[in-house]
């Protein structure tokens, strides 16, 4: 963004197609590429229709945000995440159905859970197919690989510290899925 570094033709078409007809900063708002919308003061939920699993034949029964409010709007709203560094993150979505980012661009492209004829009536994703091309996805990914860092991954822990509440005990460095 300051001009100081090079990056691909087909990253800057990638970047294009995020700002335009993906629709994907409808969400994931410039610079940190994630829902905290300008201000900069809040973060931002959406209903994407995630499913239960890759046979889209359930939607997920996370409600999301509803258990915390119980406003309609909020069932099965999540938080939008940033895509920075997008590549170490998988799995993705809340329930980690999804294993790579291809498959996530495929769930956006064809309109979430409605789009995969699930019923989400409160869905804030369009529905509708995003007609993408697969250079257009190829683009895309080029795109969300160039924010990635160099980081430096470390081995989680063994175990984890033991907790006043046995329940917590059973937990498994790095979580579960």
């Amino acid at each position: 963004m300051n001009n100081k570094g090079f990056v691909s033709d087909e990253v800057k078409r990638g970047f294009n197609l995020f700002m335009s007809r993906a629709k994907c900063a409808t969400c994931h708002f410039v610079p940190n590429f994630n829902g905290v919308k300008p201000p900069y003061i809040g973060s931002e939920f959406e209903v994407l229709g995630t499913p239960a699993d890759t046979s889209f034949k359930d939607l997920s029964s996370d409600k999301g945000r509803y258990m915390i409010n119980k406003a309609p709007e909020t069932l099965h709203a999540f938080r939008t995440g940033s895509i920075r560094n997008a590549e170490y993150t998988k799995p993705y979505m809340h329930n980690g159905v999804f294993k790579s980012l291809e498959e996530v661009i495929d769930f956006y492209d064809a309109g979430g859970g409605q789009g995969k004829k699930l019923i989400v009536a409160n869905q804030t994703l369009p529905g509708d197919s995003l007609h993408l091309t697969k250079n257009e996805k190829k683009e895309l990914l080029a795109f969300i690989y160039s924010l990635n860092e160099d980081i430096i991954f470390e081995e989680p822990p063994a175990s984890l510290p033991p907790s006043n509440d046995k329940a917590l005990n059973n937990r498994k460095p790095g979580g579960e899925y």
